[in-house]
């Protein structure tokens, strides 16, 4: 039985010892990191300080409790229970054996937690959480500074124009499943860490061109919201396409798995390109929705003014 055994890079057999890529912490050729993973403090502790500030904020600053609020804390709170998963679950462990796994939890971090945060409007709360008053008007400026600001440099606009955000967007969830990013990213803790914190920041950037939240800047007019989530599905569409008729070859680091077989590998990229189809669409057709709604209770109500014509309808 011990000669028929079969012998992993490494060193050791699948599921036993510390070395052999089926057990905690185990090691591919090249780097890849497997298993179930470690625990990785950075993540909680950042969830568990922004939960803190939040609430913090909101008893300094909140009198009357509505609806409304009580909808913002939830959609909060919500955003920071999903980074979690995302971050700490098995999800992570799986991440680095199944590409489908991978990009859910991407995903998750560019579709889920952005929308639901920017959606909260959190930002006054957050900012009269903090200790210091110099922080508090230092890293969260009111929206007249933004203003302010954004009529002497030219660059503060371009950040607030929709296309931008779209440009950002798309270019970096594209850039990201280059085969040569991807693998840096799987074989470098650091690299993989920055990742997940760009995915937030370009979802924050994009989403807030999209959902009110004061006190940033104001929304870009109906119809430039709706072109922004027609790109927005457009290179989503377009980079599911891509994994779906992509080779198993294109991600090798996922052939190195004990187990793998490249017909696994590849119904791994067609089941992320379904994913990016399906349910990942969820927050582009109810933005859609209502986008679309407001700017048509916007045109009945601009109709119903006195002296407004067809060519005040059509200046929207």
């Amino acid at each position: 039985a011990r000669a028929g055994a079969r012998r992993w890079p490494g060193g050791g057999r699948p599921g036993l010892g510390r070395r052999g890529p089926g057990g905690r912490g185990g090691a591919l050729p090249g780097g890849m990191q497997v298993g179930l993973g470690r625990w990785q403090p950075p993540a909680v502790l950042a969830v568990l300080a922004l939960g803190w500030l939040y609430a913090a904020g909101l008893t300094r600053t909140v009198g009357t409790v509505t609806m409304r609020l009580r909808l913002r804390v939830m959609s909060f709170y919500s955003s920071l229970a999903i980074a979690l998963i995302a971050l700490e679950s098995p999800a992570q462990a799986l991440s680095r054996t199944s590409f489908a796994w991978n990009l859910t939890q991407h995903l998750l971090l560019l579709l889920a937690v952005p929308p639901l945060a920017v959606a909260a409007a959190p930002w006054s709360a957050l900012r009269a959480g903090l200790p210091s008053r110099r922080l508090r008007y230092g890293i969260f400026p009111l929206r007249q500074r933004w203003t302010r600001l954004a009529r002497r440099w030219r660059l503060l606009r371009l950040l607030g124009h929709p296309r931008t955000a779209l440009i950002a967007f798309a270019g970096y969830l594209w850039v990201m499943h280059v085969p040569a990013v991807f693998d840096l990213a799987l074989r470098l803790p650091l690299v993989r860490g920055a990742v997940y914190l760009g995915y937030i920041a370009v979802g924050l950037w994009f989403w807030s061109r999209l959902i009110e939240s004061p006190p940033l800047l104001n929304l870009p007019s109906h119809r430039s919201r709706v072109e922004l989530i027609a790109g927005g599905l457009l290179s989503c569409w377009v980079l599911a396409a891509a994994l779906m008729m992509a080779s198993a070859r294109l991600y090798p680091p996922y052939l190195h798995i004990p187990g793998a077989t490249p017909h696994h590998v590849l119904a791994s990229l067609q089941a992320a390109g379904a994913i990016m189809c399906g349910p990942t669409m969820l927050p582009f057709d109810v933005m859609l929705t209502i986008t679309v709604t407001s700017w048509l209770a916007h045109n009945a109500r601009t109709s119903s003014l006195p002296g407004t014509g067809p060519a005040g309808r059509s200046a929207l």
